[in-house]
């Protein structure tokens, strides 16, 4: 018998995790957290860096507030595989992004302990409930 899939965990990881992004995006932008673009003296931040990190953050607290139902699931799938890609992307490029935006090896760091994160979330989301990402499979023989 299939199992009736409960987004609620899911939501309340993604809405948790896009929270924690969102602030991070913010901190930004208040002067005594992040004086000269360093964000408590360890982060290197910029408003591309910021801006990146509020739209992350917005996508998972709006994922944990709205339908569909499997977005939740798949936003930390997502957020795993795009901060792991910029963790390796940050220790490749030595700080400079492409000219885009920089990042200093504490942002290298968090971005893995991000990556890290939401790959262990979507992980236990699976085992406890696989059906968040997959559709209960229809069984041809019986009705």
């Amino acid at each position: 018998m299939p199992q009736h899939y409960d987004p609620l965990l899911a939501r309340v990881l993604a809405g948790m995790l896009g929270a924690i992004i969102t602030l991070i995006g913010v901190f930004t932008f208040i002067q005594p957290i992040a004086p000269g673009h360093l964000i408590f003296g360890l982060f290197q931040v910029d408003d591309v860096h910021a801006g990146f990190h509020l739209a992350t953050g917005a996508l998972g607290i709006i994922g944990a507030l709205i339908p569909p139902q499997r977005f939740a699931p798949r936003y930390l799938l997502a957020m795993g595989l795009l901060y792991g890609t910029l963790t390796i992307a940050g220790f490749i490029s030595g700080g400079d992004f492409f000219n885009v935006t920089f990042f200093n090896m504490n942002d290298d760091l968090l971005h893995a302990v991000v990556a890290v994160a939401a790959l262990a979330m979507c992980f236990l989301i699976v085992l406890l409930q696989p059906e968040a990402f997959f559709e209960p499979s229809q069984n041809l023989w019986h009705n």
